[in-house]
């Protein structure tokens, strides 16, 4: 089949070179429509659903929601976890769902189990709020800032604000700094009291006036006229003039006469500073296919169209499109050094025109990827471009193999157009087998479970286009190049190669004499190998990600106001700005929010966060770990901040170094392990940014209602604590519309009776008799403190310790081991506390574990390709021999480059367990092939490791020298990927050393075994 394949392309040349015209074209369509972004977005296998309960405190927002809530989420199969986190007014519950759920049908039930609660509280904003849990990317960042009044701001950003959301490819624009307008109603309690007016009653005639009633037709004989009811409240004097309540006297009470009229804000949440000064910042998000790059040039173009009042500017930053830019140029540099020194390394072994039309292959291999890619949804990123770069030098090991066997054959005199279809054909087996098992070791790598898996799929995927790409393209179009471009008559050999080759004769015969000491002696190396690494290297989830872009986090005393929290941030803007310009781009304040990732933050009057962008590494003298060392220092002398954390960009899933759950039902018990747990890794070198979740809360003021006189007066708790409410909350009586905002009517008592307790003591209730009783006859008030954020594991009360780590000198899965053998056994036994590791330690468990059975699915994918091909069930072990081989090159390689072991270079492991049995697969084929022809064990085996020297020398050497410049010469955010480069390099160059030596001793020790058990292959000593 292969044959006729190929003499029908160089029968048809024509017809080849248009399929190369087309995939051309299709290909660079496919590369300039496709989404770029900086990394592959990914699910994270989990659904929130979030409430809002405006002015609850979290422990009754925890009890009348968030436990409603877990208890609906856990009664949904596929559910497999659950997490909770409650802060005041407000709750999200997170369900992780188990391996293997379909997400689509589990969102459903949990929609319909939210939805099917009975008693959620009726003062809930909204209904629960069902989503997935998506990573959503922020792209760039526009602060409107200058000299207006926050109404005339708010008026010009709100335009600004639609049209960024009208961008193709932005999900949403998040504000900051922006509040929504309100009318307040401030109900005098002294007024009301004296006109025996209700809060309630006045909510209810402002709700009952403010509505559009349609009255039906007038039919009238030339035409019909509408009719309809309207009731305006859109100015302070129709406000004032509604009537509360008519007298039979004529009289009537209005809200004028009881409460004061007066546009505002609700209260502040969050405040917004660029570079120090107020500012409202517009935050794109980008959706799964927007593109990153489109995005910000359109975000610039509009911020220049922009027409500002006076002393107003608008300025564009945190714009990660210029750091996506900086990346895939270096990836795309990388590419292009990989792909000069393939050349070049090919022109060493193969005349020129040989050389060249291999390498062509690559270009063409990338093309067909870009068509595959988009058709799939497949974008430009670094995880795919790391996969066109690792794949770079594999992609001419079949073309190598094919035009090294048809130069040969031109050497020996054959004509080129019988050379091409007889040199492909003879080597066409074997070459089908080594991009199969190349592939079967990539594709496993689909089964890693959780985010990783969501994370990394693209790269086995994108390589097994590549691949597929070059084998069709080595069976078709480079037969049709030889014939057409190649040379017409042998080349003379290089003497150097000669050389070498005639040396290698001499050291493959003098070790196959010596074979079972020099097997002997390798496998104490490898022993030895594998001892010293197990002492010498660690494990890290991830190598460090250099990221420009940083957010200092911080926290204050949960009893800290917004204005408190805004004014002590400042103390951080003064460091950020006190940064040379030249480390420093810009930098943004948002106060009252904290991110705890690009999912969820945390929300609340005493948090906060400076975001500073820093300049690229090449233009400041410092590097990023010497200015966030100097950051800390300077940032560890300011005094009265519970919490100051610096984060940068994830490079990938996994949470946080160390991440450890208390969990347990004794909140006082779980928050004095916590210290405990804490105080322990601050001990620990190398640890930095400790702390936890759980914080004290703001000072409470608890209404308790005496049941027996309440019940004597016909309350209920339940109507006591709406009447507060409505006092101090207010309640949104009705909206009217302005532009095209709803603007609600709030009614409540003024801001200062609101500030002080004894208005709570001295207001007067209304029973349903219509009676006026004091608060004091039917209740008390008790202060106390509650919590500001309740968070739960498993449906328990818990406490999360967070650590930092510098992997310079602290490896983050030996702490979080020696906390677990430290803290576990005691804290569960003594106090009734679990234990749970997470962030990355969690997610390296569940990775190591998805890769352990991906790499034992690809030995045993290999094993079954390798018995096909050789009829053998004892040959294809043969060639497997490469992989223990290749491991014990990675190891060493990693020790001498004083590097820990990463999942990437987990994931070169795998990679090059299929790598590295191509070289052994193309040199067993041919022993073979030998013995047939009549050769002896020996004189097969030796002759077949000189005559593949060329061959497998140039598969190896291509495939390191395209990965040597991400492996070695990486920077920036490009490093992370290396340690996968730096496995398949030391893998394949150890593995390829010993290969051509080990698996001749191999064959012909096989063959002594086989012939002492009689079952044939005698040879000759």
């Amino acid at each position: 089949m292969i044959t006729a394949l190929v003499r029908a392309a160089v029968d048809n040349r024509v017809a080849v070179h248009l399929a190369q015209l087309l995939l051309v074209v299709s290909g660079l369509f496919a590369y300039s429509t496709m989404t770029r972004e900086i990394f592959p977005e990914f699910t994270r296998e989990k659904i929130r659903v979030t409430a809002v309960y405006p002015g609850a405190a979290p422990e009754d927002v925890e009890e009348l929601v968030t436990v409603k809530l877990e208890d609906a989420l856990d009664s949904v199969d596929g559910i497999e976890e659950l997490e909770s986190t409650t802060q005041e007014g407000v709750c999200w519950v997170i369900g992780k769902l188990a391996q293997g759920a379909d997400m689509t049908r589990t969102l459903q039930e949990v929609d319909r189990a939210v939805a099917a609660i009975p008693d959620l509280p009726a003062e809930l904003r909204d209904d629960p709020l069902v989503q997935e849990v998506k990573t959503r990317f922020p792209v760039i960042t526009l602060s409107i800032h200058g000299d207006l009044g926050e109404l005339a701001l708010k008026d010009l950003v709100r335009p600004i604000k639609r049209r960024m959301e009208a961008i193709p490819g932005v999900a949403a624009v998040q504000p900051s700094g922006l509040r929504a307008l309100e009318w307040h109603v401030e109900v005098s309690p002294e007024a009301a009291l004296r006109h025996r007016v209700t809060l309630d009653e006045v909510a209810r005639a402002l709700q009952a006036q403010n509505r559009t009633v349609p009255g039906g037709t007038l039919e009238r004989a030339r035409d019909e006229v509408l009719i309809r009811t309207r009731g305006d409240t859109e100015t302070t004097e129709q406000i004032e003039a509604v009537v509360v309540r008519a007298d039979p006297d004529g009289s009537a009470v209005r809200v004028g006469d009881v409460a004061r009229v007066m546009p505002g804000f609700e209260r502040a949440l969050t405040y917004g500073r660029f570079d120090g000064k107020t500012a409202l910042n517009l935050t794109a998000l980008k959706e799964r296919d927007g593109d990153i790059l489109e995005i910000s040039r359109q975000v610039r173009e509009l911020a220049r169209k922009l027409e500002l009042p006076a002393g107003v500017r608008a300025s564009v930053h945190t714009d990660l499109s210029i750091y996506l830019n900086d990346r895939l140029d270096i990836m795309k540099t990388n590419a292009l050094q990989g792909f000069v020194l393939v050349l070049a390394s090919l022109c060493l072994l193969l005349h020129w025109r040989m050389a060249a039309i291999v390498a062509l292959g690559i270009p063409a291999a990338f093309l067909f990827a870009f068509c595959c890619m988009a058709l799939v949804g497949i974008s430009i990123n670094m995880m795919s471009l790391f996969a066109l770069i690792l794949v770079l030098g594999m992609l001419v090991d079949d073309a190598i193999v094919v035009v090294e066997n048809i130069q040969s054959r031109i050497e020996e005199g054959e004509a080129p157009a019988l050379a091409a279809v007889n040199g492909t054909r003879q080597v066409a087996i074997p070459v089908f087998c080594t991009v199969a098992t190349t592939i079967s070791a990539f594709m496993p790598m689909l089964l890693t479970p959780g985010e990783m898996g969501q994370w990394m799929w693209q790269v086995p995927v994108v390589v097994s286009f590549c691949l597929i790409a070059s084998l069709f393209e080595c069976f078709t179009v480079m037969p049709v190049h030889v014939v057409e471009f190649g040379p017409a008559h042998a080349a003379d050999p290089a003497p150097w190669f000669e050389r070498i080759k005639a040396f290698h004769r001499r050291a493959v015969d003098w070790c196959l004499a010596r074979r079972y000491r020099v097997l002997s002696g390798l496998l104490g190396l490898s022993i030895v190998i594998v001892t010293l690494a197990s002492v010498t290297t660690g494990f890290i989830l991830f190598d460090p990600f250099e990221s420009e872009t940083y957010f200092l986090n911080y926290e204050l005393p949960s009893t800290a106001s917004l204005e408190e929290s805004s004014e002590r941030a400042r103390d951080l803007e003064r460091l950020i700005l006190a940064l040379p310009e030249d480390e420093r781009e810009a930098s943004i304040t948002n106060v009252g929010v904290s991110a705890i990732n690009v999912d969820q933050a945390d929300r609340g009057g005493h948090l906060g966060q400076v975001v500073f962008t820093l300049t690229s590494p090449r233009e400041r003298a410092r590097g990023t770990e010497e200015i966030l060392e100097h950051l800390r220092e300077e940032t560890a002398k300011l005094r009265g901040f519970t919490k100051l954390e610096f984060k940068g960009l994830q490079a990938g899933p996994g949470g946080s170094p160390i991440e450890v759950a208390l969990e347990g039902d004794d909140f006082a018990a779980l928050r004095e392990a916590a210290d405990e747990l804490a105080g322990w890794l601050r001990g620990i070198d190398g640890v930095h940014d400790v702390f936890d979740d759980s914080a004290p809360g703001k000072s409470e003021l608890e209404v308790v209602v005496d049941l027996e006189a309440a019940g004597a007066l016909g309350l209920t708790t339940q109507a006591v604590a709406q009447q507060v409410r409505d006092a101090f909350q207010g309640r949104a009586a009705t909206s009217v519309r302005r532009l095209d905002e709803d603007v609600d009517l709030v009614v409540r008592y003024p801001l200062d009776d609101r500030s002080r307790r004894a208005t709570l003591e001295e207001l007067w209730l209304t029973t349903p008799a219509g009676d006026r009783v004091p608060f004091r006859a039917v209740a008390s008030a008790r202060e106390g403190r509650g919590l500001a954020k309740i968070v739960r594991g498993d449906r328990r009360r818990a406490v999360t310790v967070f650590a930092d780590v510098d992997t310079r000198r602290a490896n983050a899965i030996e702490v979080t081991d020696r906390l677990k053998a430290t803290f576990e056994d005691p804290m569960r036994r003594e106090r009734a506390i679990d234990v749970k590791v997470k962030g990355q330690r969690r997610e390296a468990e569940q990775s190591m574990n998805g890769m352990l059975k991906a790499f034992l699915i690809s030995v045993l994918l290999v094993y079954l390709i390798l018995g096909t091909q050789f009829k053998s069930f004892a040959q294809p072990l043969l060639v497997m021999v490469a992989i223990p081989f290749g491991i014990d090159g990675i190891l060493l390689g990693h020790m001498l480059l004083g590097r820990d072991v990463s999942f990437m270079s987990v994931m070169g492991l795998v990679a090059t367990s299929g790598i590295v049995v191509n070289d052994s697969l193309v040199l067993v084929s041919l022993i073979n092939e030998l013995r047939r022809g009549g050769r002896t064990a020996l004189e097969a085996a030796s002759q077949a490791s000189v005559r593949r020297l060329r061959a497998i020398i140039l598969t190896s050497v291509t495939t390191i020298f395209g990965l040597f410049p991400l492996a070695f010469l990486a920077t920036g955010q490009a490093r992370f990927l290396s340690p996968m480069a730096i496995s398949i390099v030391f893998g394949l160059a150890f593995s390829t050393g010993l290969t051509l030596v080990v698996i001749p001793c191999l064959y012909v020790v096989l063959e002594d075994v086989k012939a002492a058990l009689g079952l044939g292959g005698a040879h000759e000593a």
